[in-house]
């Protein structure tokens, strides 16, 4: 196959999961890639701007001893881009996947199905916490098409919330 078969399918594989999904998960892919895209310059910059690097110092003299116009808005704004952006986010992000980790317990481990998809490992050790078994997470996450999926398909089931996790130490 050629670049542009390669580029075709592509497309073609875009638009039949844009018809399949629906435009919301095409608006919600893109503000989840542009979000993880601006998360770390936007936040490293708030954060230089509070802290008064000396990268700033040349436009912020005397940054919090004397406060300016400007520098009182630039440190508002930068404390907005941390809330909303380094832990709203996160929060959001984290929220999320608890909500999905409950509903992927509430599928797996329901009482219809007995242990067929718990890990033999947790059933060896009969854990209070049951595990999947890794070759279902693996046929689930390989068939997630959601915005989310994106996050945690590369992480084990175990570690789900990771991804939010990772956000907050990225900086």
């Amino acid at each position: 196959m050629t670049l542009k078969d390669n580029v075709v399918a592509a497309v073609y594989g875009m638009k039949r999961r844009v018809m399949t999904n629906g435009l919301s998960w095409l608006i919600t892919i893109g503000i989840v890639f542009a979000v993880n895209t601006i998360y770390t310059p936007f936040l490293k910059t708030a954060l230089m701007i509070l802290a008064c690097h000396p990268q700033y110092q040349c436009e912020f003299e005397h940054c919090w001893t004397f406060i300016t116009q400007e520098f009182a808005l630039a440190a508002f704004l930068s404390a907005s881009v941390v809330l909303v952006l380094g832990i709203g986010f996160p929060a959001l992000l984290l929220m999320q996947l608890l909500r999905r980790r409950a509903a992927l317990n509430t599928a797996f481990f329901a009482e219809e199905y007995g242990d067929k998809y718990v890990s033999s490992e947790t059933k060896k050790k009969s854990h209070w916490r049951k595990e999947l078994c890794p070759a279902e997470w693996a046929r689930f996450s390989a068939s997630d098409s959601s915005a989310l999926a994106a996050q945690y398909s590369h992480a084990s089931y175990r570690w789900l919330m990771m991804p939010a996790l990772v956000l907050v130490f990225k900086v």
